[in-house]
């Protein structure tokens, strides 16, 4: 299963946040046939970087609680919050396989850099003044190193040698 996270515009000036999930096995004639849309939220809801961060928050702790259960392959007895489960059908599921005993298997993220850079929350960004997550390279700013210049492309630029860390430079770890 893929994650697909990017910004679309479903009426004209109106622009909605969209989650899906994708399998590689999947195919059809329209997008909706291979993706499930896990969620649509508007952008003009997200304005507010509080709202952004924490609707961010729960989307990936929903998600990874989905993706586990997945792998599991196994009906779970309680929700994503420990919340017991209710309704016959649901009760009656529990410990039982799921999807005739296939296994999810997560496999990747697609999205563009907008929303790489706000579904992961990073600091540094192409929308930033420090534009690099994995190194120092920056742009024009005040008090800015000129050194490290990310239009500089020879291999003895400054900013090659400043590798932060491999792990992303979130502003959160999401579980």
């Amino acid at each position: 299963m893929c994650i697909h996270a990017d910004g679309a515009e479903f009426y004209t000036n109106n622009e909605f946040m969209v989650w899906s999930l994708q399998c590689i096995f999947a195919n059809g004639n329209h997008v909706w046939d291979s993706k499930f849309p896990l969620c649509v939220i508007p952008v003009d809801s997200l304005r507010d970087a509080d709202i952004q961060t924490k609707t961010q928050q729960v989307i990936a702790e929903l998600v990874a609680w989905s993706l586990d259960q997945s792998t599991k392959g196994i009906w779970p007895s309680e929700g994503p919050h420990g919340q017991k489960l209710v309704g016959a059908y649901r009760t009656n599921q529990i410990g039982q396989q799921l999807a005739g005993g296939y296994r999810g298997c997560y496999f990747g993220f697609r999205c563009d850099g907008k929303a790489r850079k706000e579904c992961n929350m990073f600091q540094r960004s192409y929308m930033h003044s420090l534009i690099c997550e994995a190194c120092l390279a920056q742009r024009h700013h005040k008090d800015w190193q000129p050194l490290l210049n990310y239009k500089n492309f020879y291999p003895s630029a400054a900013h090659r040698l400043t590798t932060i860390s491999p792990a992303p430079s979130c502003s959160t770890n999401i579980g």
